[in-house]
């Protein structure tokens, strides 16, 4: 019998490269330990605004101006959440083209990581490039 992913066998606050995890294995174990599971994906996105303005939307918070106003904004949205922690999925980052944007995006989520650390609720987030 295949063993299932459990997020609590995973450390809590990092951001790394998806490599050999499934999605749905993600998805699964965020539904049955009560995580919040987002999942977007950043093909041809070409600048920062389209890319902020993708992940608002897959995520489903406000309007955002930048990478810093949606960072804080997630963190926020941890008091209304009853879930115990979160897990991020970010497809297709661009990272031939447009690596400087993908490393901003990346340290966008590694500060929400952190800080979500300081408040402790478990945030881990995974990518994937393209």
């Amino acid at each position: 019998m295949e063993e299932m992913l459990r997020l609590g066998d995973m450390r809590p606050n990092f951001v790394q490269s998806i490599r050999a995890l499934r999605i749905g294995d993600l998805q699964e174990a965020a539904q049955r330990e009560r995580n919040v599971f987002w999942r977007t994906s950043l093909r041809d996105m070409a600048t920062k605004a389209d890319a902020v303005a993708k992940i608002v939307e897959d995520f489903g918070l406000g309007a955002q101006k930048g990478l810093t106003e949606l960072g804080a904004s997630i963190v926020r949205s941890v008091p209304r959440s009853a879930d115990t922690g979160f897990v991020v999925v970010l497809e297709h980052l661009p990272t031939r083209a447009q690596y400087a944007l993908c490393q901003e995006i990346l340290d966008m989520f590694r500060d929400v990581a952190d800080e979500m650390g300081d408040k402790n609720v478990a945030f881990r987030c995974f990518f994937s490039a393209h």
